[in-house]
């Protein structure tokens, strides 16, 4: 009975080990946001005071907003995250990368990386070049959003499929930073957050109060 204990014990671990890999590659250690309302301004001088924090290896903008993706008949809400070139640096989404590859584009020529539920259900696919992808975001000047034509539009390609997790691969959408920055009609200073990674032995805690003597409330 004992022996038994054991292995399934193991079996469980090792399955938790798993969890953890997989949430570890899509969440970063330490995450700012707003407290209140969906945008944030970095100045300079804060992003300096950021990066100076002893524990603090690498930092990556983000702006996510949800968006309706269309291909023909086929829509899908998604939440679109535009991350900076930091990105896999902080996360590790490249290492989970089923079908196409990691190619977030441009501003002028953006790709998006979709998760394979996503995927499915719109038929965004990586190896169709025929496939005729739109974004449809938010018109923060707009005052009506029960149309699409209210919103703005524009056409994407599917870079890549990725696949970590159904909580993930149903819901996310990535492209760059600067499309979504233009797109929602932000400067270049203001994001939806920040995510950073620690270096290793950093105390979480002690930098988290660091962070908030610099970003306040």
């Amino acid at each position: 009975a004992t022996c038994c204990q054991v292995l399934v014990l193991s079996v469980f671990n090792g399955f938790e080990d798993l969890v953890k890999g997989l949430y570890g590659d899509f969440y970063a250690d330490i995450k700012i946001e707003p407290a209140k309302g969906k945008f944030i301004a970095f100045t300079p001088q804060i992003v300096k005071k950021i990066t100076a924090t002893q524990g603090i290896n690498k930092l990556s903008f983000f702006t996510e907003e949800k968006a309706v993706l269309v291909n023909g008949d086929y829509q899908a809400i998604v939440f679109l995250k535009g991350v900076d070139e930091n990105y896999n640096s902080v996360n590790h989404l490249n290492n989970h990368i089923e079908r196409g590859e990691y190619n977030l584009g441009t501003t002028d020529a953006p790709s998006i990386i979709a998760g394979s539920g996503i995927s499915n259900a719109v038929g965004a696919d990586p190896e169709n070049n025929l496939s005729s992808l739109i974004i449809y975001l938010p018109n923060r000047k707009a005052t009506n959003f029960n149309s699409l034509d209210a919103m703005h539009a524009y056409n994407v390609n599917t870079a890549g499929i990725f696949s970590v997790q159904q909580e993930f691969d149903d819901k996310y959408a990535f492209t760059n930073l600067a499309f979504m920055q233009y797109m929602l009609d932000l400067t270049p200073n203001e994001y939806s957050g920040v995510e950073l990674a620690l270096q290793p032995g950093a105390d979480a805690m002690k930098v988290q109060k660091d962070l908030l003597q610099i970003m306040g409330a």
